[in-house]
């Protein structure tokens, strides 16, 4: 899908995004998309790349060129690696002087972590943990790091003084709030950063609409409002599609949660969302795909998961004991339901489609 392809959409937006030219530029990228976004960055930039830091997803290290240093972090916890390369970032930052081009992608809020004075790393895990847990969406969770971290809420861009900055920033937070996206790291007091959005999680599903349109699918609705709790998100959208005629079908994104309590059951929002809207399907030439564009649905190998409806009664029984438990992998393994990728190296939320067979 090029519509979220993180090296295609700096491509795209670069000529408009008015990188300004002649002097030397430092490069800082961050979050799932990071190594994508920095090729072609330094692909358009050639010898103008004096120096750069990148910090990448775990096992993504890639060679981009001897002015630029590459670290490894987690995700979504952070670990004592994620506080090595923020601390990184700092330093490349501070000694950036002329233009920083600096690439924002979905996973660097956790990517950036650095402590304030008096924090711990234990604390920051234990805050994070806890509110995802509880369900706590994008915007509470990164409000909460940023009282506790150095780099977020523009204190990056508070190091970047001597810099005329551009930030090509791929969206994973509906309505790509700036303030929120990697926990706004160029958004405060004292930055002076433009920022250019090349991709989020609508221009993903306007494609997701457009290629089904392609193959022939009438799309009826096209929703890019989902936020809140997986299950309920599925059955409602569910309950929408019974006026669906065969061939038509329903494509909608956003962000969802799950508040598993002290569940400790394996699955993600993903697949919950689309194990509650298969219970509720009206009948097996309904079925309904839902993904997380970065290949990672929860601490799952899935992306996701496909169901049909119609389900027979020993499967229906086994998925609401599943959601109930907020345990729903082993039933997605179990009945051949899960969508896998990998990590697709870029994150513009999840997409649902619901459809109609002909």
């Amino acid at each position: 899908m090029t519509a979220a392809d993180p090296y295609e959409a700096v491509k795209r937006a670069w000529d408009s995004a008015g990188v300004p030219g002649g002097d030397p530029v430092t490069v800082l990228a961050f979050g799932k998309a990071s190594i994508a976004m920095t090729r072609a960055a330094v692909e358009l930039l050639g010898d103008r790349v004096a120096s750069g830091c990148v910090v990448c997803p775990r096992g993504q290290r890639q060679d981009l060129g001897s002015s630029v240093e590459v670290y490894e972090a987690d995700h979504p916890l952070p670990t004592e690696a994620n506080v090595e390369a923020a601390r990184a970032m700092a330093r490349c930052a501070e000694a950036a002087s002329g233009v920083c081009v600096v690439l924002v992608s979905g996973g660097g809020s956790a990517h950036l972590t650095l402590p304030r004075d008096g924090v711990s790393l234990d604390e920051i895990r234990r805050v994070s943990q806890d509110l995802m847990r509880s369900g706590a969406d994008i915007y509470e969770l990164n409000r909460a790091r940023t009282r506790l971290e150095v780099l977020k809420g523009g204190g990056l861009g508070r190091l970047l003084t001597d810099c005329e900055t551009v930030a090509f920033v791929l969206s994973d937070v509906i309505g790509d709030d700036l303030a929120t996206i990697a926990s706004g790291p160029l958004v405060g007091d004292g930055c002076n950063a433009r920022h250019v959005v090349i991709a989020s999680n609508a221009a993903a599903i306007n494609a997701v609409a457009a290629g089904l349109a392609r193959d022939g699918v009438g799309v009826v609705e096209v929703r890019r409002d989902l936020v809140g709790p997986a299950a309920v998100a599925g059955q409602e959208l569910a309950d929408a599609v019974g006026d669906l005629a065969p061939g038509q079908a329903v494509v909608a994104g956003g962000e969802l949660v799950v508040d598993v309590g002290d569940a400790t059951g394996v699955g993600g929002p993903c697949q919950e969302l689309a194990l509650a809207a298969g219970l509720e399907l009206p009948g097996e030439d309904f079925g309904v795909v839902v993904f997380s564009t970065d290949g990672v649905d929860g601490p799952t190998g899935f992306a996701g998961a496909a169901v049909a409806g119609g389900l027979e009664a020993d499967g229906r029984a086994r998925i609401e004991r599943g959601l109930m438990r907020h345990d729903v992998s082993a039933e997605v393994e179990r009945f051949g339901l899960g969508v896998r990728s990998g990590a697709t190296g870029t994150n513009v939320n999840d997409v649902v489609v619901l459809v109609r067979r002909s």
